[in-house]
């Protein structure tokens, strides 16, 4: 990303980054500007004319100030290209696996057998809050309990259960990895399927809403998060209900 927006300004001249004073003194008149990056009317124009005949007709066909316009725009969107590069955020660490902050807590019966019960604690305790509102004392404490047994049982049956939970990898769906655990760990099981259908971040979910097969569209731009959230959940009703 950095090689493609640095060749971008190359090729258009355009300048940057500047600290917040340079850029309010930039004559918004002959330059483009957004973020901290600007680029000349001049450069915006030379980079339209090399772009052929068609091009060049059309921007004197125009006139003066209409030209002059487009061209202003046209540079603008240029400079919030570059800002915008310039500003996207690495997401892996420095082996290419994914960066701590984002990583999703382990919600499988193959990976929660390989957490420490302390550490799960850990886990349980950021969810608390939420947790409280809609589950009592009892099913939050059978919560850690249940994690506990299922932690025991792999150790003690590692011949039996321990080998199929074994088999299973991260690429394991959640269906299917739960789908060997009996109703005694029913209770971790749905606090699991809690946490697998929450959206970490809007990096993370494209995936996501290419399956649900939705997005806002022009007619749904004024429906609240809120609103949005309850249709997502409505798609998702079928595959929830038979987690429960």
């Amino acid at each position: 990303m950095t090689e493609l927006a640095t060749s971008f300004c190359h090729k258009i001249q355009i300048e940057g980054p500047y600290d917040e004073i340079h850029i309010t003194g930039i004559n918004k008149e002959y330059n483009s500007v957004y973020g901290s990056y600007s680029v000349t009317h001049d450069n915006v124009n030379l980079y339209l004319q090399d772009q052929g005949i068609v091009v060049q007709e059309a921007l004197y066909n125009m006139g003066y100030e209409a030209s002059h316009w487009v061209v202003n725009i046209i540079g603008i969107h240029m400079v919030r290209i570059v800002d915008g590069l310039f500003k996207i955020q690495v997401e892996w660490n420095s082996v290419n696996g994914p960066n701590d902050c984002y990583t999703i807590p382990p919600v499988l019966p193959n990976e929660l057998i390989k957490l420490h019960p302390a550490m799960f604690s850990d886990i349980l305790r950021k969810h608390l809050q939420q947790l409280s509102n809609s589950w009592s004392e009892s099913q939050i404490d059978l919560l850690e309990s249940q994690h506990w047994d299922l932690h025991f049982e792999y150790q003690q049956n590692s011949e039996t259960f321990g080998k199929a939970l074994d088999r299973f990898n991260s690429f394991t769906s959640f269906e299917v990895a739960w789908s060997i655990v009996d109703l005694r760990f029913n209770v971790l099981r749905d606090f699991c399927g809690g946490i697998a259908t929450v959206f970490p971040n809007t990096a993370m979910v494209e995936a996501d809403f290419s399956n649900i097969s939705w997005e806002k569209d022009d007619s749904r731009t004024a429906l609240t998060d809120l609103s949005l959230e309850g249709i997502l959940q409505c798609k998702q009703w079928k595959l929830l209900e038979s987690l429960v």
